[in-house]
Formats: C-alpha cells, sequence, structure tokens
C-alpha cells in the first residue's frame, strides 16, 4: 500500500509526496491503531503525509504550516474516501 499526497503550504509552496509502506506501519506503531478499510481520518493523513515528507520539526510544526492536503491516486483522483465534516454548534 502507498499513498500519494498533494501537499500546499500556507508560504504558497507544493509538493507531492508518497508514503510507502514505512510511513503507515510508522504511524501504526506509533499511535498503536491499525490503517483499514477506505476510510481514514484527517489525523492519520496529516501524520503519514508530515512522515513521508521528511520535513524537519515536529508534526504540529509541519502542520501549522499546511494550508491543503489532498490524496490522490495513479490516476489522479482521490483513492479513498475523504473525512465528513460536521457542522459545528447544536
Amino acid at each position: 500500500m502507498k499513498l500519494t499526497f498533494d501537499i500546499n503550504y500556507m508560504d504558497g509552496q507544493s509538493e507531492q509526496v508518497t508514503a510507502h509502506p514505512r510511513s503507515i506501519v510508522a504511524f501504526e506503531r506509533t499511535h498503536k491503531a491499525k490503517i483499514t478499510g477506505d476510510s481514514l481520518g484527517m489525523t492519520e493523513l496529516m501524520w503519514i503525509a508530515w512522515h513521508a515528507s521528511g520535513a524537519n520539526g515536529t508534526f504540529d510544526e509541519w502542520l501549522d504550516r499546511v494550508d491543503e492536503l489532498e490524496p490522490v491516486d495513479d490516476e489522479g483522483g482521490a483513492p479513498f474516501a475523504a473525512p465528513e465534516t460536521q457542522p459545528s454548534g447544536g
């Protein structure tokens, strides 16, 4: 399994990174959670992209710089369901 992401940063820079099994296993080991199914939460996606990017600094430091993260597949579409957002408030 590989996951590819287009990452746009707040400073206007962008990059595409591919998360190989090493990054996915690192997530599972670090968070004691299995990556299964077709839907991943935003935290999982972001952490895997951060690890795959090889960025300096902590996850939170990197996350503060990210403007947008878009998962892509080899054909350029979304490979898995994006997390659904719920309206805030009651």
